[in-house]
């Protein structure tokens, strides 16, 4: 037997980073012993007890955003992990602190993750990219002391951007959440600037050559 699959639970007992060494290992014993294996990850609801009916379970160790972040991947690549190490990495990093990075970007820009890191790489910089929420959350953090950094990182678990209210929010975070904004509609939304860059993206011949390889 070459060919395996399994499922994978995550938002149970585990930690994220549990999560991510077991999908690791999947892919890892695939070059080991040069067989294929398939995960499917399937996140945890009770199924007894006072939370049984609660689509909403969040286990110790997650939060929303973490969770919505993991939904997203999956949409992306429609539900199932292969067994092709670029593929991997790509979608959940190549190592943890990677897989961290992609835990807390903003939907929009891992749903379209190819189409931004594009944006970052133009001539002339689009200001919404990922490099450049890469690069204000680095410079965010580094400018706050351990209460506000934690009051920031708690606003971003707690994935709730659309019901913000910036006269509530530290002037501090201010810069960094607007990244948070849903930004999928002006993507899809004909006459937007980012629907005219997307549609200049989609025609970039290096896009095709790039998902090949991915894939």
């Amino acid at each position: 037997m070459r060919n395996f699959s399994n499922y994978i639970l995550y938002n149970f007992k585990d930690e994220p980073k549990d999560f991510y060494s077991r999908l690791r290992l999947n892919v890892d014993l695939c070059k080991e012993l040069d067989v294929t294996i398939y995960s499917f990850p399937m996140k945890f609801h009770p199924i007894t007890g006072e939370d049984r009916f609660n689509r909403d379970y969040l286990g110790k160790h997650w939060n929303r955003k973490y969770i919505r972040a993991i939904q997203a991947v999956l949409n992306a690549i429609k539900g199932k992990v292969g067994s092709e190490e670029d593929f991997f990495e790509k979608a959940f990093g190549r190592h943890e602190d990677e897989f961290f990075k992609i835990l807390n970007m903003p939907e929009t820009m891992i749903l379209y993750r190819f189409f931004f890191e594009w944006l970052g790489e133009k001539e002339n910089p689009y200001p919404i990219s990922q490099n450049a929420w890469w690069q204000c959350w680095h410079e965010t953090f580094s400018n706050l002391n351990d209460k506000d950094a934690a009051e920031l990182k708690e606003i971003i678990h707690q994935n709730r951007f659309a019901t913000l209210q910036s006269e509530n929010i530290n002037p501090k975070f201010t810069t960094l959440l607007k990244f948070y904004t849903n930004y999928r509609d002006d993507v899809i939304t004909e006459g937007t600037e980012l629907y005219k860059l997307k549609q200049e993206y989609d025609k970039n011949p290096t896009r095709k050559l790039r998902r090949k390889k991915q894939q």
